[in-house]
């Protein structure tokens, strides 16, 4: 069966004057005793389609919570319209009661950011709830993929635990082959929603994330030259680790252009637009002078945005410091 993500063909250079090579020279642009870290969470399918009020609506899910889920809910139709277009879902209250995936469910909250992100409890015990997700779920995607994706093919090769909503591509072009020729460390962070389509919510994008750092990977992070994080979500586990002192954690506050990084050196990650929450986070790396160098390279070269797209390795063109950081976390590379 023909892979429906193409491979990447293109690695976008941002250190000294931006140019672009083939990814698989990814290992040649990296120096002994650098480290990547990436992000082993496996994606869950978290679409569910369920009828309420005589409609069809589409439940989100993107969070495990301790009795169910919580989930942005949109309206009738799919994926095939763009997702700021898709027609808002009924006003639900808490305490209604919803049959999803084959379950009873129970709206618990209601947010005063949106009434369309709510959570869910289940009659159902945890094995049950992912037994119907797994069954009845599809893949969370957006209009720019006019196929619906397998399961299969929003996975990373080093995919373990379900804990990702949407896939962590940035790690999607790491093959085995590559992997082999790297000095790599893991960690598990729940990556969310990407877009929601609902201006209040898509302005708090990414949410408050959970992670978990093994021991391990700490300390092959302290042990390594340069850290370079596969991906937006590596960078949001391994700076609240640094700013908290917790290995397994909630990562809440975003990176932002301001942000002072602690840990991480360097970023592999998709080519991302002006306006998205992760294209935000880059300015925490690259000054604006420069990261508008790589865009217009990026533009003019006509990469590929989006998951699954092609991708850049980026260095932090300011100091990383533990300065500030607790002293039970402080890098010892500073």
């Amino acid at each position: 069966m023909p892979s429906p993500r193409p491979a990447p063909t293109s690695l976008l250079l941002g250190e000294g004057e931006p140019r672009v090579v083939d990814f698989r020279e990814l290992p040649d642009q990296l120096r002994e005793g650098d480290l990547l870290v990436m992000n082993d969470a496996a994606t869950f399918p978290g679409s569910v389609h369920f009828e309420h009020r005589h409609l069809r609506l589409e439940a989100r899910l993107f969070e495990k919570t301790p009795r169910g889920f919580k989930a942005v809910l949109f309206g009738p139709g799919d994926f095939h319209t763009r997702t700021e277009a898709r027609t808002p879902p009924p006003l639900l209250d808490p305490g209604e009661h919803l049959r999803l995936a084959g379950l009873d469910a129970e709206v618990i909250d209601v947010s005063p950011t949106s009434p369309r992100l709510v959570e869910l409890a289940f009659t159902a015990h945890d094995d049950a709830q992912w037994a119907a997700l797994y069954e009845h779920g599809h893949v969370i995607q957006y209009a720019h993929r006019a196929e619906r994706l397998p399961l299969w093919s929003v996975q990373n090769v080093y995919g373990a635990r379900p804990w990702a909503a949407e896939q962590p591509s940035a790690g999607h072009a790491l093959t085995f082959e590559l992997l082999r020729r790297l000095h790599v460390a893991t960690l598990t962070h729940a990556t969310g929603l990407s877009a929601t389509g609902d201006p209040a919510l898509d302005a708090a994008l990414p949410f408050p994330e959970r992670y978990e750092i093994p021991t391990a990977t700490l300390d092959a992070v302290n042990a390594a030259t340069r850290v370079i994080a596969v991906g937006t979500s590596v960078v949001r586990a391994l700076e609240a680790w640094a700013m908290t002192g917790e290995r397994a954690g909630v990562a809440s506050e975003p990176i932002e252009p301001d942000t002072p990084l602690h840990v991480v050196d360097g970023l592999l990650t998709g080519i991302h637009s002006p306006g998205e929450s992760h294209y935000r986070l880059l300015g925490a790396f690259l000054s604006p002078e420069r990261l508008r160098a790589v865009c217009e390279l990026a533009n003019r070269k006509h990469l590929r945005t989006h998951e699954n797209g092609d991708l850049a390795l980026l260095w932090c063109d300011r100091e990383v410091t533990s300065a500030d950081a607790p002293a039970e976390t402080r890098n010892v590379r500073s």
